[in-house]
């Protein structure tokens, strides 16, 4: 016969979630869960604590997690968390869950950062430190700010600018550069109103013949770079290049106001209007993108289907280089 739960319910041959360990963080977790559902199962040793979420309708159990008999009668769970503050308690449960559960999914706590790999020896997917966590989310919290600030520093100045900027991309355009381009010169008309005209300026020649077809089915309008065609601009902007004459037509000494950029660079020279390089990034392409999302600005088809490719081009045909996280998210922004 099913066993009688604590809140009256029978116990059904599984459950989605089990949490072993109900301190500060199981319970933060018990409470994202219940975002999602209810089917969970908690198990702490401490008495008064248990009594308090069978109080509250959850389904408890006083057990020791470290005894090898701690799942006795418990359905078999989908993903276990493994959360309590003692270390030698948590690999125990690790070992005996995966012994009883070799299919169930189990995400652990370490107590310190330096036993990460016992964890994993033992039958751990996932294994998690609190404060390595925490350091994580505060510096992508940090970054996250940084990147906002620096699209509306971008955005104000763009709209107080008139006449033409010159977009010049780095020599012989592959469609990162172009698709960069391409996303200022719509940040451009976006934050000026209308009252700003960008052109992309280019040297050498588009070589690759999907690059050629990038251009075309995409009608990029692009102008090469000249004395004439420079004179004609207001304003310089450099994207997907480090600097003036760095893999462009450009020379050294060129006032340029904007370098957007994602490659490493030791050049001290200071006096552009906004400088943003992240070598951190994939691609220019994703940098530009966190532009156009943060400033809720909208992406029509042809600059998504472009920043989409630059992106994929740049980290090796399909994110297989030099990839982040935020390249993903930002290219599944740009997919819809």
């Amino acid at each position: 016969m099913p066993e009688n739960h604590p809140n009256g319910t029978q116990s059904a041959s599984s459950v989605d979630y089990l949490i072993l360990g109900c301190g500060s963080i199981g319970y933060n977790v018990l409470y994202e869960i219940l975002k999602e559902t209810d089917d969970i199962i908690i198990i702490d040793q401490d008495e008064k604590k248990v009594q308090d979420l069978r109080d509250q309708k959850y389904e408890a159990f006083c057990r020791d997690i470290s005894d090898t008999g701690m799942l006795k009668d418990i359905p078999v769970p989908k993903v276990a968390f493994v959360l309590s503050s003692e270390q030698k308690a948590n690999l125990s449960a690790v070992r005996t869950i995966k012994e009883e559960n070799p299919a169930a999914y189990i995400i652990a706590r370490a107590v310190d950062a330096g036993g990460k790999d016992i964890y994993h020896a033992v039958g751990a997917d996932v294994v998690l430190h609190p404060q390595e966590v925490f350091a994580k989310k505060a510096v992508h919290h940090a970054r996250k700010l940084q990147s906002s600030r620096q699209a509306h520093r971008l955005f104000d100045l763009l709209s107080s600018w008139r006449g033409t900027l010159g977009i010049v991309t780095h020599t012989n355009p592959d469609p990162d550069t172009i698709s960069s381009a391409m996303a200022l010169c719509a940040l451009g008309r976006a934050a000026s109103k209308g009252n700003l005209e960008c052109r992309i300026l280019y040297d050498g020649k588009i070589g690759h013949q999907e690059n050629r077809a990038f251009v075309n089915l995409l009608d990029i309008q692009m102008d090469r770079i000249s004395p004439e065609a420079r004179a004609e601009c207001n304003y310089l902007a450099i994207v997907d290049s480090p600097g003036p004459g760095i893999n462009n037509a450009l020379s050294k000494d060129d006032r340029v106001n904007i370098v957007i950029d994602h490659h490493p660079n030791d050049d001290a020279k200071n006096g552009y209007d906004f400088l943003d390089r992240r070598p951190d990034m994939g691609a220019t392409a994703s940098l530009m993108t966190q532009y156009m999302q943060e400033l809720d600005i909208p992406v029509d088809k042809n600059v998504a289907t472009a920043l989409f490719y630059g992106i994929m081009a740049d980290t090796r045909g399909g994110f297989r280089r030099n990839t982040s996280p935020l390249d993903l998210n930002l290219s599944a922004f740009l997919l819809p």
